[in-house]
């Protein structure tokens, strides 16, 4: 799983960020909730984090929630 990277959706605030797989928890940075990786709503992985990002501007562009 190294070098794969997960698009979640914050429990608190809706808004997707990426992390990397290997990691258990997450901080929103958007409003600072503390994401647990293992329960959270994932949209996507990837294999880079270039991957993730496109993913989370495609859901921007396209206004669409996951």
């Amino acid at each position: 799983m190294a070098g794969m990277y997960l698009v979640v959706k914050c429990p608190q605030c809706g808004r997707l960020t990426l992390s990397k797989a290997s990691y258990r928890t997450r901080t929103c940075p958007y409003c600072g909730k503390k994401i647990v990786l293992m329960r959270a709503m994932i949209v996507a992985r990837t294999s880079s984090s270039i991957e993730a990002t496109e993913v989370i501007r495609d859901f921007k562009r396209r206004g669409q929630p996951p």
